[in-house]
């Protein structure tokens, strides 16, 4: 690359087209910049001063369009895929069923079980009594930790008599 006044900056799609490795075999783009800690590519874009950006979303709309707000999906599963014909828009209600359809929630856990308030009271027992972590209750239950937390703090249901 030249270099002095006259060396041209790279473009946010010469940085973007540095970051990738095809892989033959599923046609996916394996992002091989930063992995965040879900698994996802990201990439410092100028655009957006001081952040990172999803390169899955970055990949999207470098090649395909606007997100307008939209969810940038995954046909083949593989996080740190960056190829755009391997991404879909979709609301988060069709993010999450298409994560359901494929078996990808959590592990154990039925999807929108639902919880009787003896349940929440129970849960808050156990918490507030045996002072049982929510991850110890969210098995015993077969909800997420997550879920758990927001019952124990009255997020997602309220105080019970």
């Amino acid at each position: 690359m030249p270099r002095g006044i006259y060396a041209r900056k790279k473009t946010v799609l010469d940085r973007f087209n540095d970051k990738y490795i095809p892989e033959p075999n599923s046609g996916c783009w394996i992002w091989v910049g930063t992995i965040n800690r879900n698994g996802y590519g990201e990439m410092r874009h100028l655009g957006y001063p001081g952040q990172t950006v999803a390169a899955h979303r970055l990949s999207y709309e470098l090649f395909l369009g606007p997100i307008n707000n939209l969810c940038v999906c995954h046909r083949c599963d593989v996080r740190s895929c960056v190829n755009p014909d391997h991404l879909f828009l979709g609301t988060i209600k069709d993010n999450t069923l298409d994560r359901d359809k494929k078996g990808r929630g959590a592990k154990g856990f039925k999807i929108g079980k639902k919880l009787t308030d003896a349940d929440v009271i129970r849960i808050r027992e156990l918490r507030f009594v045996d002072g049982m972590r929510f991850k110890e209750i969210s098995k015993l239950f077969k909800v997420s930790s997550k879920n758990i937390e927001h019952i124990i703090y009255g997020d997602s249901w309220l105080w019970l008599k």
